[in-house]
This record gives structure tokens, C-alpha cells and sequence, in this order.
């Protein structure tokens, strides 16, 4: 299946980019890191624990761009769509019926091979670190029922 993602309802194709995710970013549904708090003291044996908690999701989005002059639009399009500080739902194609709110932390790392081809990297983290989804029931009738029933909760209806 081919991969590509949105952002604030932009998907990136129709700004001329691809999407590569490296090896280790291709999981998107892996959960974010998860911080326990304990506490153990000198004069007790054993320890507390206080509970556990998820940090925020972070996304590293590489995409690339070929045969497209840098003089033209997709520079201009990318900086202004994902300027830093931008927030906005970010819906992956694999996964298209949930999403995360998501917010652009750092500038665009830019990879120019030369005028026509580079790479960038895209850095988005998710405060809440959860997809989110409005689909509230899957009916066979759904584009993706196939995908939902075998990676969502979603109950089936007819």
C-alpha cells in the first residue's frame, strides 16, 4: 500500500512531495514512551510506585521531491504549511480513519541534492500521544472496512 500523510487537510502529494519514512518511524500505531513514577527511600524496604504516565508522540516525517525546481512553489508551499508552532489533525493514508493532533516543534531539515531533488524532515509531536478517530461504526459499506476491523476497536454493524 502506498504511504502518504495530511496535515490540516494538505496532503502532501499535492504539494509534490513523497513521503519515506525511515525503517523505524514505518509503525505509526507504536505507542509513545512511557514514563512509571516510583519512589524508593533509605529507611523502607521496597519502594512506591505512584504511577505511570505517556509522553508526548513524536513524528519524523521524511519525504522527498524529485524533477520539481526549488524556484517554484514546493519550498514555498512546505515552509508555510508546516511552520513551526502550526497545529493541525495529521491523518496517515494507512490509518485514514483516525488521527493525531499534531504540532510542527522544529524548522524543516532541508536536503538539497541540487535545484530539482532533495529530501526534508518533517518534526511533529502529538501532545496527546492517542489516535483519535470519528468514525463511530463500521459497516461493510466503509472504504477501509477490512483495515479498521483487523486494527481498531470499532464494533461492526450492519
Amino acid at each position: 500500500m502506498h504511504a502518504s500523510f495530511s496535515f490540516r487537510g494538505t496532503d502532501i502529494e499535492d504539494l509534490g512531495l513523497n513521503y519515506a519514512p525511515e525503517i523505524e518511524n514505518t509503525y505509526i500505531s507504536k505507542p509513545a514512551n512511557a514514563i512509571s513514577h516510583i519512589e524508593s527511600f533509605d529507611s523502607h524496604d521496597g519502594g512506591y510506585f505512584y504511577g505511570s504516565n505517556f509522553e508526548p508522540k513524536e513524528f519524523t516525517l521524511r519525504c522527498y521531491f524529485e524533477e520539481q525546481s526549488i524556484e517554484t512553489r514546493v519550498l514555498a508551499e512546505v515552509y508555510r504549511l508546516f511552520k513551526v508552532g502550526t497545529s493541525g489533525k495529521l491523518i496517515f493514508s494507512r490509518n485514514p480513519w483516525c488521527y493525531y493532533y499534531a504540532t510542527v516543534t522544529d524548522p524543516i531539515d532541508l536536503n538539497l541534492t541540487n535545484y530539482l531533488n532533495g529530501s526534508l524532515t518533517i518534526h511533529m509531536r502529538a501532545m496527546y500521544p492517542f489516535a483519535r478517530s470519528d468514525v463511530l461504526k463500521n459497516t461493510r459499506a466503509e472504504k477501509y472496512h477490512d483495515q479498521l476491523m483487523a486494527n481498531s476497536a470499532v464494533f461492526e454493524t450492519t
